[in-house]
């Protein structure tokens, strides 16, 4: 039996070189494992600490709802509880103000904290509060919270004299506005503490280090119910909407009413007005626009492409759109006749002129086998279409009919009957030729 040879190589067998290479990768592996173990107690040491959640709590104690942060705080008009993440102690501190609380990134360990118990703590009315977490020596981030008990106050006076000013941006300064599908709501006095005044307004710094106190918009829910004409003569179904944008497209008094909430959950009190707790307006509004008339790609390929001269071609029926009220489509058939554009068909009376009951039938029209365009633009028919809505606002919208040459059909089938009947020709005389003429006799012997 023979036996197996091991090469030398760089003074190793291959076997050897193998072994070594085996032993050094083991040793890697547990020095790697070594070093991960080493590493995951010094990150678990080192883990962010998370933060608990805050709950409001019922007039029985009980918990309620959940708390989200807006803009990085919290804000509730009710007792509420703190729960820790896991096994975490919670500590907190108390302020006057949002100022008052430690700096977000402050040094937490310089802070005098004081340990949270969910059985004892109390929250205080219109106080600040900052809590923590801590894990061995390491500290949470901050939740800073609000109790906030004070309603906003909005000065309707105030507000009457924003909404009847052309220059606050907002198209509610007349008694009648446009009807249409996107009427943008008017929310931007929320910011002007000239008109509301609300606990949570902040103080802001402009580039000139000039302080300019401002409400925060994303602190008050603004809820705009509106009632259409039927709806509040009817029954005063009112509809609730916290959208930029509402949909107006029926025209009549229209009856508007905004309430206010802010982040606490604390309804606003308008002051100087018929109700304390809404304010509200009416519009007039009325149908302002004309109806859109629009063609299709396909309709319009027939000022483009055209269609044969000789051919017929349906009028089409174009997209009408109206957002207030009904609409009436009437349209005219034109031809050009020596340069001058005469009416061949009346939409209103649905006669033909005189003359020209050739060329329009029905809805169809029948261009003449010779009129053909001269060019891109030379059109010898046009449809002009009036579409009027309910309060008598037209669109008038052409569509002109590009003729090109007739269409004489498949002139490679014609070819080839004409050659077919050339040929059934040719074999028909060369019948005719075997019929009458007689053939030669053949010479023999005998016959000479």
């Amino acid at each position: 039996m023979p036996s197996a040879r091991i090469s030398k190589k760089g003074g190793f067998s291959v076997l050897e070189d193998h072994i070594v290479k085996s032993k050094f990768l083991i040793s890697l592996v547990l020095a790697l494992i070594l070093v991960s173990t080493v590493f995951v107690g010094t990150f678990t040491a080192f883990a962010e600490v998370k933060t608990g959640t805050f709950y409001t709590l019922g007039e029985s104690g009980a918990r309620e709802d959940k708390l989200t942060a807006v803009d990085g705080v919290y804000y509730t008009n009710k007792q509420f509880i703190y729960v820790a993440n896991g096994d975490n102690t919670a500590y907190y501190v108390e302020a006057d103000s949002k100022d008052a609380l430690p700096a977000d990134d402050a040094d937490l360990t310089t802070v005098s904290w004081t340990e949270y118990d969910s059985e004892t703590f109390t929250a205080q009315d219109n106080k600040w509060y900052a809590f923590v977490e801590k894990q061995d020596d390491e500290y949470s981030a901050m939740s800073k919270l609000l109790v906030d008990k004070i309603a906003p106050v909005v000065d309707a006076q105030k507000l009457d004299a924003w909404f009847t000013s052309a220059d606050e941006g907002h198209n509610f300064y007349n008694w009648t506005i446009s009807a249409n599908k996107e009427l943008e709501m008017p929310t931007d006095w929320a910011t002007n503490v000239e008109i509301v005044v609300e606990a949570t307004a902040v103080t802001t710094t402009t580039e000139d280090e000039t302080e300019t106190t401002v409400n925060d918009k994303d602190l008050l829910e603004i809820r705009i119910e509106y009632c259409d004409p039927s709806d509040y003569y009817d029954d005063k179904e009112w509809t609730s909407t916290s959208a930029d944008e509402i949909s107006v497209t029926t025209t009549g008094y229209w009856y508007f009413r905004i309430y206010v909430t802010d982040a606490a959950g604390n309804e606003a009190v308008f002051t100087n007005g018929e109700n304390e707790s809404y304010y509200q307006f009416g519009r007039y509004v009325i149908d302002t626009d004309a109806p859109e008339v629009e063609f299709t790609s396909s309709q319009l390929s027939v000022e483009t492409s055209g269609i044969p001269a000789g051919s017929s071609y349906t009028i089409p029926t174009p997209t009408v759109t109206d957002s207030t009220s009904t609409t009436t489509t009437v349209y005219d058939v034109y031809k050009k006749v020596n340069g001058e554009w005469v009416k061949i068909y009346d939409g209103e009376t649905k006669e033909v002129t005189e003359g020209y009951e050739d060329f329009f039938v029905g809805t169809v029209l029948y261009p003449g086998a010779n009129e053909i365009s001269n060019g891109d633009d030379d059109y010898i028919y046009r449809v002009t279409y009036t579409v009027t809505d309910t309060y008598g606002h037209k669109t008038v919208k052409d569509l002109h009919i590009l003729t090109t040459n007739p269409d004489n059909g498949d002139t490679t089938t014609d070819t080839i009957t004409i050659v077919l009947i050339c040929i059934a020709c040719a074999a028909a005389v060369g019948i005719i030729v075997l019929l009458f003429v007689k053939p030669k006799e053949k010479t023999t012997p005998e016959n000479k």
